[in-house]
């Protein structure tokens, strides 16, 4: 879409090419956070259902959460730290 955008003709007003990639920018932020709610909304819903007294394990659900959270930074050190770790040959 940003071609499109970028191929219209703003002629000597190019701060309407930006408003115009602003205003999809938010539409897009818009959509993505209804997606969000709705999910999260309609997975509670579903998770309620599926497990059986899921209020007295919900410590359980709250850390498996936490932890896929965090998990793209731990995967992220890691693989930082194997490439800092391994020779890289440069110096021979």
């Amino acid at each position: 879409m940003p071609e499109k955008i970028a191929a219209q003709d703003h002629g000597a007003h190019p701060e309407d090419a930006a408003e115009d990639i602003e205003s999809e920018v938010a539409s897009v932020g818009h959509s993505g956070g209804i997606f969000w709610v709705g999910a999260m909304i309609l997975g509670s819903y579903f998770l309620g259902h599926l497990i059986p007294n899921i209020a007295q394990r919900i410590h359980y659900v709250i850390a498996v959460v936490i932890l896929l959270s965090i998990l793209p930074v731990i995967i992220s050190l890691v693989r930082a730290r194997g490439e800092a770790a391994a020779p890289t040959g440069a110096g021979k």
